[in-house]
């Protein structure tokens, strides 16, 4: 890519040094900025990225882009800009050429669900013999390869990096989480959706917006982006049941589907739902009429999440008869519902992400079924800042199973024990434990359980790291360490 043609797309700006001729690469990250490279310069939330442009001069960088004027060698060029993170996302279109342009790209968003809801996507279309790339908070996957991420929606350089690569692996289809903090950013500018889901709304994020009206606004960018260009087909999917769903319906100009599992003036819509310790059975109405799904997810909200899934590749041009035949095949999505030890356990072991108050609710209530004699569930409270107002919530929430364990998710450098003692003020009942240290809570849940109990972990899922003090990330894995410490105890 031309240095010139960059420059030439931006109308306010200052200009000095010299720069290369051309480049091929683009960062945001000063270790990965190097000859040929453009390196972008934020103020981020704990680090003010401009102290690195030595470094990467070092490196031999010489593009530089930033928020104000610093003196460098003759032959860097300097572009000084007011908004450094939006130019990177347009910078980085026109470097990796447009790849989201080249492929169906469906995006999804909503406070929980993105995860199993996109899974599914990928997955069936897999089944349908279509290539397709995933990507969010499990990683991101385009065939047998798999990357992990640090966020759910990675920042603009590495995000388009990843959808060029997706299309150098020939994959025809790309389905990813966006979450509400990538849309605040501008991380997702300049991706053309065909397809965008809004899963629901709940109680989260409050340390970053005002309130949930401002947090449920910042999810409707995601549909509002989609722009207008009618000679293309693009759909938006909502949820007929969330609170939020009207005003999700004005975001956008394109057609507008739902789904339902208690009206059927839907388009998707859900009823006569049999949940069993294997799954659950339900009828699908559709516009193709009405079928049988024998879905091997537990809850609720996963027919909400496996409604979405059936509705995108609908769209995509399968017959609805197509998909429900694949469904059974569905394999459990990590993290989520997560079966641990199942065949060698005399409990039943699960973990889970649920962070919410709306989460932990939906999670419980699919847990249901499995329990026949004690329910132990360890609950936690995110640290590094996040917004802490809903631990009573989730402490109340909580109160429904036999035993409580709380701890903390997360804790980077906060009060810990703030963290717990504000989850016990929402128990209702006395027989629970506080923990400072995660690890130390699972084993507790482990140890207080009997043959026939489920044990139920939530917060985590299959995140393979936790931040701690210093906001260091340190490798832990709730599956791995609660499969030791259970193997240990039933396995002697």
């Amino acid at each position: 890519m031309k240095s010139k043609i960059l420059l030439d797309k931006i109308k306010v700006k200052k200009v000095y040094g010299s720069f290369p001729e051309e480049v091929n690469h683009l960062t945001l990250d000063s270790r990965d900025a190097g000859e040929g490279s453009v390196f972008v310069a934020r103020v981020g939330f704990n680090v003010d990225s401009h102290q690195f442009i030595p470094d990467v001069l070092e490196q031999g960088c010489r593009f530089i882009v930033a928020d104000r004027k610093v003196d460098l060698p003759e032959d860097v060029g300097l572009l000084v800009v007011r908004d450094t993170p939006r130019v990177a996302s347009l910078f980085a279109q026109y470097i990796y050429d447009f790849p989201s342009q080249k492929m169906h790209v469906v995006g999804v968003t909503g406070t929980s669900g993105k995860t199993s809801t996109s899974t599914m996507i990928h997955e069936l279309l897999g089944f349908l013999g279509e290539k397709s790339a995933l990507l969010g908070t499990n990683g991101f996957c385009v065939g047998e390869e798999r990357i992990l991420n640090i966020n759910t929606t990675p920042e603009t350089a590495l995000l388009t990096r990843q959808f060029a690569h997706a299309v150098d692996k020939g994959a025809q289809h790309l389905t990813m989480e966006v979450s509400s903090h990538a849309l605040s950013l501008g991380r997702t500018f300049g991706i053309d959706y065909d397809i965008t889901i809004y899963t629901n709304l709940s109680h989260e994020h409050l340390d970053f917006y005002k309130d949930l009206n401002h947090y449920g606004y910042t999810k409707g960018m995601l549909l509002s982006q989609m722009g207008s260009d009618y000679k293309r087909d693009k759909y938006v999917i909502v949820n007929y049941d969330d609170p939020f769903c009207e005003e999700m319906r004005m975001e956008s100009g394109y057609e507008i589907l739902d789904f339902s599992l208690q009206s059927d003036k839907a388009d998707f819509y859900a009823k006569d739902l049999h949940e069993t310790t294997e799954g659950t059975v339900f009828t699908l109405v559709s516009p193709e009429g009405e079928f049988s799904v024998q879905s091997p997810y537990l809850g609720k909200f996963n027919v909400e999440n496996l409604l979405c899934a059936m509705m995108t590749v609908w769209l995509k041009g399968f017959s609805v008869e197509s998909i429900v035949t694949q469904v059974p095949k569905l394999p459990p999505i990590e993290g989520r519902v997560q079966f641990i030890g199942k065949e060698e356990l005399p409990i039943t072991l699960i973990v889970d992400y649920a962070l919410t108050p709306d989460g932990l609710t939906k999670l419980l209530d699919a847990v249901k079924p499995l329990v026949t004699k004690r329910l132990i569930l360890l609950t936690a409270m995110w640290g590094c800042g996040r917004d802490i107002t809903k631990a009573p919530k989730m402490g109340k929430i909580s109160s429904v199973a036999d035993y409580v364990v709380f701890t903390n998710n997360h804790p980077g450098d906060d009060d810990r024990q703030r963290l717990v003692d504000e989850l016990e003020k929402g128990i209702t009942h006395d027989r629970y434990k506080k923990f400072l240290e995660r690890r130390d809570a699972i084993e507790h849940a482990i140890e207080v359980s009997e043959p026939g109990d489920v044990v139920l972990l939530s917060g985590r899922g299959s995140e393979p790291f936790i931040v701690v003090e210093g906001m260091k990330r340190v490798p832990f894995r709730d599956d791995l360490i609660a499969l030791e410490y259970a193997r240990k105890k039933y396995n002697k």
